[in-house]
């Protein structure tokens, strides 16, 4: 049986790696109950998403998908994507579960038929000099629970396209559902903390 994966919340956690979607599709938003991790209490809540959280989500600083994408033109057919996937990998037991305290993880790569976003998102250290002078830092988002995130941004640099979507799948018992987070994939290594990377905006 498929993992139904396109809860409200996961909708609504990669609608923050779209600049943009159809009206339509935000509207059948609203009004959702979902749950949002929040860094200031280290927990999860709950709330219904409104207007003002999916323009947040949306000018959410991150790595993003291309617009006009064949199948990928909302987070739902991402996900739509990503459970057909989970389950090929789970047949063929391809799936290897990280545990870390009450949760456990695991993560694999979607390689798609056309470009799916830029890879915008660069380890610190790999910057000149010159170029780490220009580094800013600013507030990821104004999405519930992240108010205080502070990231690093550059502008200016020239970017490659990827085909590869990253997907991270987790199980925690704070949530009755597997939790996804899935991007266009900047082939960074997983051990780099937040502080230690830079956004190209």
């Amino acid at each position: 049986m498929r993992a139904k994966l396109s809860t409200a919340t996961n909708q609504y956690h990669l609608l923050r790696h779209y600049n943009d979607v159809s009206p339509k599709y935000a509207n059948s938003l609203l009004g959702n109950l979902f749950s949002y991790y929040d860094y200031k209490d280290d927990d999860f809540k709950d709330s219904m998403i409104s207007k003002e959280d999916i323009v947040n989500a949306r000018n959410t600083i991150g790595t993003k998908f291309l617009p006009n994408i064949p199948n990928l033109e909302t987070p739902k057919q991402l996900l739509e994507i990503i459970e057909l996937q989970f389950e090929l990998h789970q047949k063929s037991n391809n799936l290897k579960w990280k545990l870390e305290n009450d949760c456990k993880s695991t993560s694999f790569i979607i390689d798609y038929q056309y470009p799916v976003g830029q890879k915008n998102c660069l380890p610190l250290y790999s910057l000149t000099q010159a170029q780490k002078q220009l580094v800013k830092q600013v507030i990821r988002s104004k999405c519930k629970g992240e108010s205080n995130i502070m990231i690093n941004t550059i502008s200016g640099l020239p970017l490659n396209t990827t085909n590869q979507i990253y997907v991270e799948i987790t199980s925690t018992p704070k949530l009755p559902f597997l939790f996804v987070s899935a991007y266009p994939f900047c082939n960074l290594s997983g051990n780099l903390s937040l502080s230690e990377l830079v956004f190209v905006i």
